[in-house]
């Protein structure tokens, strides 16, 4: 009887799991593009939402039948609703002077440097669309002095700018070699935080010191392999603002290690993440307002007003830095991306359990959000778990930044940004997993962890670094030695060592063409050539992927009244979803003011009528 008790839940989840993936694609809202928009979306008649209400259905039900049914079927393990949110008297404890702890900090950290200065340089041949949008937002703000009312930014102001400006400045050299740089610096940089986050997170869950020693040892492994070594160029700095948002929250929340400091400095990061990219911003945003709710229900008054007097003060300072006119232009900016990206630039998501591309990748995550969830809830309302109330509320708000962060997965939903999606709600499935092996296994060989074993630990560490070396030839002693001169020769690296012979030719080529001309303007998906030229766009829109509306296409016409010279794509190696088709008022236009003065490569050159 008590083992059919205890799979009473399991089963209504598969069942429910189950119909929800049947009838996954039945659950739709009606299509209709009042904004014209051009994409795979209404390509196939997709309603920009309909993948979000399925997810939402798909989490939602399947959480609520297993919590409704666990409660049902375990009356006598779970509290009573009086006491599910009665302030728990047990405190956090931390193990101050957990020296130990502190060393294997400091032995992962000069494993990952190590890691960092023996790693190949990222000399791959370059992104002319995606590593394009950053070298040419860079050249348009040095040739343009302005920052949104000079570009039409997609990301964000510092991950589509300034980063790659910062490069420049300090190698004082504008190539290819040093924009990679700090972004390669940068994704370490990364790293470096989530084991920070991982180090005060074990320290929340009332752990003795062994057994929190364990507790870092084991994720500061996991997240080594998963960023550093088997995902070669994974980690993505993009995310560095959440990571930093919830090393703030665990201190604050639930360690209350300068407390006032910390909620002042989670609001701080409201207008910093959006500047820092966008879509994270939106989302951090999203659980700073939670955050805050979550504060005004426990009654926390003078946490409420030191948290909105960091979000208030740090927009004035950017309002008065950047000045009237760029504020307006950041607000429309980004007001339109958010509003219209993912209607554009989406792909559909693919079914749970399907033949569909990606599937297997998507279904995963989904588990993943159910098995986190169900963990969760069973903190809260399990007699026997004495677990600290805010250490629960933050794994909650850690769950949910996730559930936020998964709309990348949603809104584009190939294999990259599905990975890219999940990987707070990954961080989270560890942590809480080590956790229950931890308690469920601990009491077989705690004993047994002594100095002796501490040792051994020691050396498999020691071996990882080794095991690191020449791993599909990406780390190499000799890398380490001569990293300096790496990195020179690196940045001096021609920005032609860079590109396919094919592309470098058409350069060559376009430059002798336009070689008196102030600007240039492309009306295809490659932002490259303006950095390779050295010359800025004759409009805001240096990315023209990134356009969407009537009112772009019309913003973009009056911009190139006067230009020249237009790229656009040849059409026999144009698409349905090409610039051509996605803009017909455009196209229409350059139609009738322009003519093809060469072709060269893939392109057209068109040229005043």
């Amino acid at each position: 009887m008590f083992k059919i008790k205890k799979l009473i839940p399991l089963f209504f989840l598969t069942i429910t799991v189950t119909i929800i993936s049947f009838f996954w694609d039945k659950i739709t809202l009606t299509f209709e593009n009042n904004t014209e928009i051009v994409g795979q979306y209404s390509n196939n008649s997709h309603h920009h939402l309909n993948d979000t209400l399925r997810f939402i259905y798909f989490l939602f039900f399947s959480l609520l039948v297993y919590c409704a049914t666990y409660v049902l079927a375990n009356q006598n393990k779970i509290k009573s609703y009086k006491n599910i949110f009665k302030k728990n008297k047990i405190d956090c404890l931390i193990n101050k002077r957990n020296y130990e702890k502190k060393i294997y900090f400091i032995f992962f950290s000069l494993f990952l440097i190590i890691s960092f200065l023996s790693q190949n340089l990222p000399g791959y041949k370059l992104d002319i669309f995606h590593e394009g949008q950053l070298l040419s937002g860079a050249l348009n703000y040095n040739l343009k002095g302005k920052l949104w009312a000079g570009s039409y930014i997609n990301t964000g102001l510092f991950y589509d700018i300034l980063n790659t400006k910062l490069s420049w400045l300090y190698f004082n050299k504008e190539s290819v070699g040093a924009y990679r740089f700090f972004g390669f610096l940068f994704n370490y940089i990364y790293i470096f935080f989530v084991m920070i986050l991982i180090y005060q997170v074990s320290k929340i869950f009332n752990f003795p010191q062994k057994k929190e020693n364990l507790f870092f040892i084991l994720l500061s492994i996991f997240c080594l392999y998963f960023y550093n070594i088997k995902s070669y160029n994974f980690p993505n700095y993009r995310d560095l603002f959440t990571i930093f948002f919830l090393i703030c929250i665990c201190n604050a929340l639930v360690l209350k290690t300068f407390k006032k400091l910390n909620f002042f400095l989670a609001g701080s990061l409201s207008i910093g993440s959006l500047l820092w990219s966008l879509d994270r911003g939106i989302f951090l945003n999203s659980a700073i307002i939670l955050l805050i709710v979550i504060l005004i229900i426990k009654k926390k008054f003078s946490e409420v007003l030191i948290t909105c007097l960091g979000i208030l003060l740090f927009w004035i300072i950017f309002f008065f830095i950047v000045g009237i006119e760029e504020f307006n232009s950041f607000v429309f900016n980004s007001t339109n991306i958010i509003k219209y990206n993912e209607i554009w630039n989406g792909i559909i998501h693919p079914q749970p359990f399907s033949n569909d591309k990606n599937s297997t990748r998507a279904t995963k995550t989904l588990i993943l959000f159910i098995i986190n969830g169900i963990l969760i809830f069973k903190y809260l309302i399990k007699k026997n778990n004495k677990m600290n109330f805010n250490t629960i509320l933050f794994l909650g708000l850690f769950f949910i930044i996730g559930i936020f962060y998964y709309k990348i997965g949603i809104s584009r939903s190939d294999g990259g940004h599905i990975i890219i999606g999940s990987s707070i709600n990954y961080i989270l499935f560890v942590i809480l997993i080590t956790y229950e092996l931890l308690n469920f296994n601990y009491n077989k060989f705690k004993n047994k962890l002594n100095i002796k074993n501490r040792y051994l630990i020691i050396l498999i560490l020691l071996s990882l670094i080794f095991l690191n070396f020449n791993q599909k030839n990406i780390y190499s002693f000799e890398n380490f030695i001569s990293f300096n001169k790496r990195v020179k020769d690196f940045i001096l690296k021609e920005n032609s060592y860079f590109l396919e012979n094919d592309y470098n030719d058409f350069i060559n080529q376009l430059k002798t063409l336009t070689i008196k001309e102030n600007c240039i303007q492309n009306f295809n998906y490659d932002p490259t050539m303006y950095f390779l030229l050295k010359k800025k766009s004759c409009t805001q829109y240096y990315l023209t992927f990134n356009m969407a509306t009537k009112n772009d296409q019309e913003k973009f016409i009056n911009q190139i009244e006067n230009v020249k010279y237009i790229v656009v794509d040849n059409k026999k190696y144009a698409d349905k979803l090409s610039a051509n088709s996605r803009f017909p008022i455009i196209k229409k236009y350059l139609e009738k003011e322009y003519v093809i003065l060469t072709t060269i490569d893939k392109y057209d050159i068109l040229t005043k009528n």
